[in-house]
């Protein structure tokens, strides 16, 4: 269950470890809170992080997800390369490994549906956003029938999407109020920065397939983007889908600045995007490689009764399949016509949830 550090109380045991700069693992899974790690975690600007819970009896335990040490191999090989005073083929090569790494987990089966910006701290959102887009990236890519070859060029451009970056102030990136038109100004320059990196500072040979993605990863459908306003097929096809991984993965994760949308909230968004911000067909491919309910979310019922979420229809996606709480029993939307989700329950409710389980659970013992 995931829950803001805000909300971490002692006693409570970490479901994912949790990292800091660089990919550095701060605190363990299956690490019993106390008041100093919860601390810690506020030093070291941790947002979020997932706990365990009676909740979890109901999830199912065989997802085959694409493992957090994958990604954050991927995320140590960008932040060394990018730090690197002298940027050597060396660490490219081994960032470029990272993502070949990445593709072959996804062609074996892997599903990259845990963000590691969930479990970060914001010191190195960048890096493992551009991670978490990667892995995105050439999973889309993979349902678009991509060869291999292909993928890791997709990947090479998605994960060095956010390169500009590095150029831009810390204070900006992480402003906690709305920026002003200078700061915004500067960081619209970052796709230029980025590109232009690659080719005028940066001693390495970058295909020109995967560098084109820093360019126009913030380019629309429509016009209304940047840095050049192209539009329609103007976009190249991994550019468009990288722009579509980058949106995503910024809008379900929370920011300094705003707590972090639901997937469904997302979902619902990309999906009224279509021939606005992004290629239709592009985008349904997109859709269809995320869950706006993911399995083991929770969600609240017209009825009021709470559930989590089980199983999709994934020819309707909106009406998952859930086990209401406490009751256990299970609800599929598709069939169930006259119950819909109205909302995502709030911390309190679902603490609420678990004591009352957890008493009922004591019980039964007794």
């Amino acid at each position: 269950m995931k829950i803001l550090v805000s909300d971490l109380t002692p006693g409570m045991v970490l479901a994912r470890s949790v990292y800091g700069p660089n990919g550095k693992r701060l605190l363990n899974r299956g690490v019993k809170l106390n008041a100093k790690y919860i601390y810690f975690l506020k030093k070291y600007n941790v947002l979020a992080v997932n706990v365990q819970s009676t909740l979890d009896d109901l999830l199912p335990q065989d997802e085959n997800i694409l493992e957090d040490e994958v990604k954050l191999c991927a995320v140590g090989a960008i932040g060394q390369w990018t730090n690197a005073k002298g940027r050597t083929s060396k660490q490219y090569s081994t960032m470029v490994h990272s993502v070949e790494d990445i593709a072959d987990e996804i062609l074996s089966g892997k599903l990259p549906l845990s963000n590691l910006t969930e479990i970060s701290s914001f010191d190195t959102y960048t890096f493992a956003h551009s991670v978490d887009v990667c892995a995105l990236s050439v999973y889309c890519g993979m349902k678009l029938n991509y060869p291999r070859n292909r993928l890791i060029l997709l990947g090479i451009g998605s994960l060095l999407h956010d390169l500009g970056k590095v150029k831009l102030d810390s204070r900006i990136l992480n402003k906690p109020g709305q920026l002003n038109d200078e700061e915004h100004s500067q960081i619209k320059n970052h796709p230029v920065w980025g590109y232009s990196m690659l080719h005028k500072e940066i001693n390495i040979n970058v295909d020109a397939r995967s560098a084109i993605i820093l360019l126009n990863h913030h380019e629309r459908y429509d016009g209304t983007g940047y840095p050049r306003g192209l539009k329609g097929a103007e976009i190249d096809e991994m550019s468009a889908i990288c722009s579509i991984a980058d949106v995503y993965n910024a809008m379900v994760t929370d920011r300094v600045y705003r707590k972090a949308l639901s997937q469904s909230e997302v979902y619902e968004f990309l999906l009224a995007s279509g021939k606005v911000m992004f290629d239709m067909n592009t985008l349904k491919t997109f859709l269809f490689c995320i869950n706006p309910y993911p399995i083991g979310s929770f969600v609240k019922l017209n009825s009021g009764h709470i559930g989590c979420v089980i199983g999709s229809n994934p020819d309707l996606p909106l009406r998952p399949m859930l086990q209401l709480i406490p009751s256990r029993e299970i609800i599929d939307l598709k069939k169930e016509l006259s119950l819909v989700i109205t909302a995502n329950p709030e911390i309190n409710e679902l603490m609420a949830l678990v004591k009352n389980m957890d008493i009922g659970r004591q019980t039964a013992l007794v």
